[in-house]
């Protein structure tokens, strides 16, 4: 569109998604995305508007005044309309940007969910460029958690030869009172997880550890389209450690998995010591998962089948150098 590079920001509408919008959503999240796109529902424009409705998704677009052309997106994604959300799906048409369309709708989102009722938003940055961390260190998110290998290439619309799985930079911030909370954690993790939930404006008190007690209860999902896997224990107990190291066995045995995270509750006080004998098998400090501030947040530990090249990671901000140098640290060499 000829002469947008030089349009004013006022020449465009920020605003939630209506119904006639969504039928120009397939176009733009093919010339930005390609046919491929992780996200089927850009595809299917009343299926894009169902989700609005039902509130599984909270939709923002920018809107060209002079022809009414909708050249951006992005959204809050709530499967199970919980008390936090994704923002994804954004996308920007080449032609507009420069014109920080991406951070007036993530403010404009972050109002959507406020009035929603959310108490916090997360997003996941790609690493293989920093536009999108700009993104999220201007909105005052904060980096959480590293997620090295988290999907492969091919889901991401990268120019050229990307030689490795894409590693996620995990912000989040409070839509509300961040209020506090207690966590249990070896002592080497103390200070860069106290300073996560400094930036978060959390208060933080360490609890001390117990050792395992009674049964332990985990669940596990696996996504073959990301070949990408969770443990997530719900309940520490005596056995913990046994069903950790079996549920690891079992998919790298049964599943086309590349990487495995796994979950701790950080309010429990024996997931300290669980923290610990994940490690001996093979997972690393990867950060926290925050959660809503009437629940517990969860410690993020993961393990990598395939080699990460942490030269290729692009990272901006400087927390979030700090909290890669800390994994680098702890990680299996």
């Amino acid at each position: 569109m000829e002469g947008t590079q030089g349009s004013p920001a006022t020449d465009y509408e920020i605003r939630r998604l209506k119904a006639d919008d969504a039928r120009q959503i397939p176009d733009l999240t093919e010339r930005v995305n390609g046919k491929g796109y992780l996200h089927a529902e850009l595809y299917h424009p009343d299926r894009l508007v169902r989700l609005n409705a039902s509130g599984e998704l909270i939709s923002t677009v920018a809107v060209h005044h002079n022809d009414g052309a909708v050249v951006g997106h992005i959204a809050l994604e709530r499967p199970g309309l919980g008390p936090l959300a994704e923002a994804g799906e954004a996308m920007v048409l080449p032609e507009h940007q420069h014109h920080h369309l991406f951070e007036r709708m993530k403010a404009f989102l972050d109002e959507e969910g406020r009035k929603a009722g959310l108490a916090g938003v997360f997003g996941n940055a790609v690493t293989f460029h920093i536009f999108s961390q700009r993104v999220e260190e201007r909105e005052h998110s904060v980096p959480t958690s590293l997620m090295l290998g988290a999907s492969p290439a091919h889901a991401h619309r990268i120019a050229g030869d990307y030689p490795q799985r894409v590693s996620l930079l995990s912000y989040f911030k409070y839509l509300g009172g961040a209020g506090g909370t207690v966590v249990h954690l070896p002592e080497r993790h103390r200070e860069i997880v106290a300073r996560i939930y400094e930036l978060l404006g959390r208060k933080l008190q360490f609890g001390t550890p117990e050792p395992p007690d009674g049964s332990g209860t985990l669940a596990i999902s696996y996504e073959p389209s990301i070949q990408r896997a969770l443990i997530r224990v719900d309940e520490p107990g005596q056995d913990s450690a046994a069903q950790i190291d079996e549920s690891r066995r079992r998919l790298i045995a049964t599943t086309a998995a590349e990487v495995i995270y796994l979950e701790l509750p950080l309010d429990d006080p024996m997931s300290a010591g669980l923290c610990e004998e994940a490690e001996k098998i093979g997972f690393f400090f990867s950060g926290i998962a925050p959660q809503a501030v009437d629940s517990g947040d969860r410690l993020r530990l993961q393990l990598c089948k395939t080699p990460i090249d942490l030269s290729l990671l692009q990272i901006d901000g400087q927390f979030a150098h700090d909290l890669m140098a800390h994994i680098v640290a702890v990680r299996p060499k």
